[in-house]
């Protein structure tokens, strides 16, 4: 118990002086004299950088003061100045002590990861326009459009990063320790600004950012047997767990060296900036763009003066026709109603009013065609009947005279 305490000690007293060197250090590199070397570069030409040239090392102070060693390598993916894409690969290692006894703090870390960057400068913004000013405050964290300019020599990045993680915690031989394997994926935001260059060309810059994102582990857990003088697992993890909440990867105040005699203000600039043609172009583009928005907005606005003043009118109008055809309408149901009613009265005098003399006139005439169709009826009765009887008294005489 006693060498556990004794190197406690000891452990606890190396971890204050490393951190109170490399607070001395940060100290003394952000103290540089640097005025000299915060002119952006002003060319207008594009610059072709070599191999070397697009290899730059970073490693974070952050990671150092919690005693982790770190290191990072970043690669342009264009040959150009005016390139702002780079892929960057890190590594984090922190291996486990040898001991002859358990250790009551561990923390042991590996780490591998890879990020993707885009660079940009900040530009002057129009209060219309292209290339109009935002507003919104997540707009300007993503946005290189500001009124005025404040850090020309800055350059601002965001990105996405992927990392696996091995990792053994133990704070304290009271509390249970956690021990197992992540994998994290997000996005990371932050910034450059140039520090310092040396005589040979290569400089020395600073980066600050945050990255954070999600998270998948499969952890375990265990504490500190010291009877047996190990450490026992007391819950085995069987199955990777999705953490739903939002993960800090890393806080990154960083130290970033590069090669070469294209320092951060002549690397990482707008393709408008660095080549003359390629403005020029762009100025065409811009000008036939900016004169068809203008014509437009002139076009519209005419449009949507003409447009009122033509509803205006044709409401007005309308309303009148309107009017008049309803009028008409009524005037020609009113006349249609009239019409109807005229001839409802005369269907309805002839069926039921009589004239006087009118039924005696009917009676008689009545009569006297029954009495015309009667009369040859009787004539020719007679006739019928005469003919009968000459028939008979011809036929008589004929006999008296056969007789005879």
């Amino acid at each position: 118990m006693f060498h556990q305490k004794l190197m406690k000690r000891i452990y606890c007293k190396k971890a204050k002086g490393t951190l109170r060197h490399i607070v001395m250090m940060l100290a003394l590199s952000l103290s540089l004299n640097v005025s000299a070397h915060s002119v952006m570069d002003d060319g207008h030409h594009v610059d072709t950088l070599s191999l070397v040239e697009r290899i730059s090392l970073h490693t974070n102070a952050v990671d150092w003061v919690l005693c982790i060693p770190n290191l990072a390598v970043e690669f342009d993916v264009k040959a150009r100045n005016y390139n702002r894409w780079s892929f960057m690969a890190g590594v984090r290692y922190r291996p486990a002590m040898k001991n002859t006894f358990v250790m009551p703090v561990v923390f042991n870390i590996f780490e591998v990861s890879l990020e993707g960057r885009g660079y940009w400068r900040e530009r002057q913004a129009t209060p219309t326009g292209i290339f109009r000013h935002h507003r919104m405050w997540y707009e300007k964290i993503l946005s290189a459009r500001a009124m005025l300019p404040s850090h020309p020599t800055w350059v601002f990045y965001r990105g996405g990063y992927a990392a696996y993680t091995k990792y053994s915690f133990l704070l304290k031989d009271a509390i249970t320790g956690r021990q197992g394997q992540a994998i994290q994926a997000g996005f990371t935001w932050g910034f450059e600004k140039p520090l310092y260059q040396f005589s040979d060309g290569n400089s020395l810059d600073l980066d600050c950012g945050i990255s954070a994102g999600f998270c998948m582990h499969k952890t375990d857990k265990y504490d500190v047997d010291q009877q047996n003088n190990a450490y026992g697992v007391t819950e085995k993890a069987e199955k990777w767990k999705f953490n739903p909440y939002p993960v800090l990867k890393d806080i990154h105040v960083s130290f970033v060296y590069r090669f070469g005699q294209y320092p951060i203000q002549k690397r990482y600039r707008w393709r408008y900036d660095a080549d003359v043609q390629y403005r020029s172009v762009m100025d065409s583009l811009y000008s036939d763009a900016e004169t068809r928005a203008l014509q437009k907005y002139i076009a519209d606005s005419i449009y949507n003066v003409v447009y009122m003043d033509f509803r205006q009118v044709y409401d007005s109008v309308l309303a009148v026709r309107t009017a008049e055809e309803k009028a008409q309408q009524i005037e020609q149901t009113r006349k249609e109603i009239e019409t109807l009613k005229a001839e409802s009265e005369q269907q309805g005098e002839a069926l039921f009013e009589v004239e006087p003399g009118k039924a005696k006139k009917e009676k008689k005439s009545k009569k006297s065609k029954k009495a015309e169709d009667s009369a040859p009826a009787e004539e020719v009765k007679d006739e019928s009947a005469t003919e009968q009887e000459q028939a008979q008294v011809n036929i008589t005489r004929k006999e008296d005279d056969n007789e005879a």
